[in-house]
C-alpha cells in the first residue's frame, strides 16, 4: 500500500518546509538580450555589491510594471521624457533608485561615473558612511575608526 495514500486516507497533515519569499528588485534594461552581458559586469556587480543587493534578487526587464520594487534603470534616455525628467527635478520629486545611462556608455565616461555615485550617495548614505570609514592611528599607535574624514598618514 502507498504511504502517502494510507495518511491521506487517516486524514493526517504532513508537515512542509516553507521558506520565505526573498524580495525581487527589478533592474530595468533596453535589451532583454543582454541580460548576461549586464549582471557579469563589473560596474554592475560592484555597484549592486556596495548598495547590498546580490544578483540572484534581480530581475531585468524592459518595461515597469506598478509592483516592481525597482533598484536601478539602466534603460537609455529618451528624449520624450527629457521634459518630464526636468519637471519633476524642478518639483524635488527625487527617484528612490537609480537612473543612468547603460553601462557599456558609463563605463567610458568619468562624468556618468561621478552622476551615478551622486546618486548612490544621495540614496544609501548609511553604506557610504561604512566605506568611507578610515583607519587613524593615536598617539599610542592604536587604529581607531574615523567616519568621513581623511588624514594623512606621515
Amino acid at each position: 500500500m502507498n504511504k502517502l495514500a494510507y495518511l491521506n486516507a487517516m486524514g493526517v497533515v504532513r508537515w512542509t518546509i516553507r521558506r520565505p519569499k526573498l524580495p525581487v528588485f527589478t533592474v530595468l534594461i533596453d535589451d532583454d538580450n543582454a541580460i548576461s552581458q549586464i549582471s557579469e559586469h563589473p560596474i554592475f556587480l560592484s555597484v549592486l555589491n556596495f548598495i547590498g543587493h546580490s544578483v540572484d534578487t534581480c530581475a531585468f526587464r524592459c518595461t515597469e510594471e506598478k509592483e516592481d520594487n525597482i533598484i536601478w534603470d539602466l534603460r537609455r534616455p529618451r528624449s520624450e521624457h527629457a521634459l518630464l525628467r526636468r519637471v519633476n527635478k524642478k518639483a524635488a520629486n527625487k527617484s528612490d533608485h537609480l537612473v543612468s545611462k547603460p553601462l557599456e556608455e558609463i563605463e567610458h565616461s568619468v562624468e556618468d561615473k561621478k552622476a551615478l555615485w551622486q546618486q548612490i550617495s544621495a540614496l544609501y548614505p548609511e553604506q557610504v558612511l561604512q566605506f568611507g570609514e578610515q583607519p587613524v592611528l593615536t598617539a599610542d599607535n592604536e587604529v581607531v575608526k574615523a567616519k568621513g574624514h581623511r588624514h594623512d598618514y606621515k
